[in-house]
Order: structure tokens, then C-alpha cells, then sequence
């Protein structure tokens, strides 16, 4: 298994209460892209003021 490149492609960033894009995200990604995408919003997003936690959420979309 190859290492994991954690570089910030997407330029996902934390603004205030808010995830912020600096790039748009584009139409299609890898699953692996789309993985680090999702780390990258999980880890930001669990930082910010929130009213549900993401094993709420995930069960919830996994569940719909």
C-alpha cells in the first residue's frame, strides 16, 4: 500500500462559522480524492460550531 498524500488539493479552508472553497472542487474525482476531500471537510467542519456530530450525520446518509 502506497503512503497517503495529505496535500491540500482542493484548497478547503475554515472562514469563520464557515468550509470555504478557494478552488472550485471539479465534476469528477477519484475515490481516493474524494476521500481526501471528505477528511479534509470531517476535520474542519468538526471544529466549527455544529448541532450534530458526524456519526449522526453518517448514519443518517447511510441510512436514507
Amino acid at each position: 500500500m502506497s503512503e497517503i498524500d495529505t496535500f491540500n488539493k482542493f484548497l478547503v479552508a475554515a472562514g469563520g462559522d464557515n468550509i470555504v472553497f478557494l478552488k472550485p472542487v471539479p465534476q469528477n474525482i477519484s475515490g481516493d480524492d474524494a476521500l481526501l476531500l471528505a477528511a479534509y471537510l470531517v476535520s474542519m467542519a468538526t471544529a466549527l460550531p455544529k448541532q450534530h456530530s458526524f456519526a449522526e450525520v453518517l448514519a443518517a446518509v447511510e441510512n436514507s
